[in-house]
């Protein structure tokens, strides 16, 4: 019979797994459809849902392993200058190549630091933050 805190901690894992693989997703769609690659793009996919949730199920990792795993997924599959472009928009143009670059450093940390915490939090430590009234964004 499984708790309901080991219930509850896979359905958080869950929530910020399909949203970190839809943000993918979106990343890759117009790649594959732009080349006609479908396959291949399907296979992408599959392949870092498969290797994240090896990473998320190894019980033998410690967090930080986990989280430094986790960050060189992204980092090999996202395209976080082209994230941080869009994020700034039209405001891109006002900023200088030396504060395009810090915004695109800091921007890439933000992600790292929300994400990082949300994979590695213990159910406990989600109703602890949250009973406090903190939350798991990072404040600027």
């Amino acid at each position: 019979m499984t708790s309901t805190r080991s219930k509850t901690a896979k359905t958080c894992r869950n929530r910020a797994l399909i949203g970190a693989l839809a943000a993918l997703g979106l990343a890759w769609a117009p790649v594959a459809r732009a080349d006609g690659e479908v396959a291949a793009a399907t296979a992408t996919l599959q392949a870092t849902v498969d290797e994240t949730l090896a990473i998320l199920n190894d019980k033998s990792l410690r967090p930080e392993a986990r989280v430094t795993k986790l960050e060189n997924i992204a980092n090999e599959r996202f395209d976080f200058p082209k994230m941080a472009q869009l994020v700034l928009g039209k405001n891109r143009a006002q900023l200088s190549p030396e504060q395009q670059a810090q915004f695109l450093e800091e921007f890439k940390r933000h992600l790292e630091i929300t994400t990082g915490r949300r994979s590695t939090a213990t159910p406990a430590r989600r109703r602890s933050r949250s009973a406090r009234g903190g939350s798991s964004r990072t404040r600027t």
